[in-house]
């Protein structure tokens, strides 16, 4: 309006019109910073075009605040086959029912450990990660945000942690703090006592000077929070989440047996120790031609020898 009197071309127009579209689409939060007389200019504006002349209705809140039944939202069309009786077409001209929509079913992609402590499965270059980490409310709603406090186990290392499951618990009990137990090179699980409780430390090291030494990277688990993480190993909890996460790659929690877990790194050792024993055998293979060609060289006689012997002669 200030604009108009101005002699520029005022904006009110455009921003009623706005608001009517905002008020038919049911996007009345949007509008609380509009100033009160302009939402009423919208209502007289309404009331100014004619049914037959002005813009066609859209679906939405009327002025009353009623929700009116051809809300696209609400509602949903769904095509009759050739075999539908005529009570479900009845009241409908377009032979179309209708059929109210409903909410999706929520995924659960968390396990509460407790203390804002989750563990959430995440798939990065298609590969699965189980990240245990500590959370907190983004402001009063209740959106969650990690924060750094957490780590990332693959699968193996994670089939290694199930397997010593019970283990790292009687350990945990009994207070042993001298009990480690490594997931990979980089990540080990250790008990640790912090501000007079005992925790189920479980971080990645770094290797310097012939030492592990501990990172940020890690998270320490209370009592509680590790015995459900455990429990939820055990009910299968863990593994249907696991599975969600990554269906194309199933995630068997028979896998991680320890039996299994010493079949693969026996195996593995032999591997080795048949590598080391055909490395062995090259070298003494090498060894023995090395020496056969040294006794060949001290018998043969010197091609420059004898073409000097050969000048001299003439």
């Amino acid at each position: 309006a200030a604009g108009a009197t101005r002699g520029r071309p005022g904006r009110e127009p455009m921003l009623i019109a706005w608001i009517m579209v905002m008020e038919n689409l049911e996007l009345d939060d949007e509008l609380d910073f509009i100033p009160k007389r302009l939402r009423g200019r919208v209502f007289a504006s309404e009331d100014a075009l004619s049914p037959s002349g002005g813009r066609p209705r859209l679906a939405g809140r009327n002025r009353t605040g009623n929700s009116r039944a051809t809300d696209p939202r609400r509602t949903i069309s769904f095509p009759m086959s050739s075999g539908a009786s005529e009570e479900d077409t009845a009241g409908n001209e377009d032979g179309h029912r209708e059929q109210e929509t409903l909410p999706s079913p929520k995924i659960q992609h968390m396990l509460d450990l407790g203390n804002m402590r989750k563990a959430k499965v995440s798939v990065l270059n298609s590969k699965r990660f189980l990240d245990l980490r500590e959370y907190f409310h983004l402001g009063s709603g209740a959106k969650l945000r990690p924060t750094r406090k957490g780590v990332a186990l693959r699968d193996d290392e994670l089939r290694i942690l199930w397997s010593f499951h019970e283990e790292i618990s009687e350990a945990l009990e009994a207070r042993n703090e001298m009990y480690v137990t490594e997931l990979s090179e980089t990540k080990l699980v250790s008990i640790k006592q912090y501000k007079k409780q005992w925790h189920v430390d479980i971080r990645e090291h770094e290797i310097k000077r012939y030492s592990q030494i501990p990172t940020k990277k890690g998270l320490m688990l209370k009592s509680r929070e590790w015995l459900r993480l455990a429990e939820y190993m055990r009910n299968g909890a863990l593994e249907r989440l696991l599975n969600d996460g990554m269906p194309w790659k199933p995630f068997h929690a028979s896998e991680c047996s320890r039996q299994r877990l010493v079949r693969k790194s026996a195996s593995a050792l032999s591997k080795m120790a048949e590598g080391d024993v055909d490395r062995e055998a090259g070298l003494e293979l090498s060894d023995e031609t090395g020496d056969r060609h040294a006794m060949a060289g001290d018998d043969a006689e010197d091609p420059i020898i004898s073409v000097l012997d050969a000048l001299g002669q003439t």
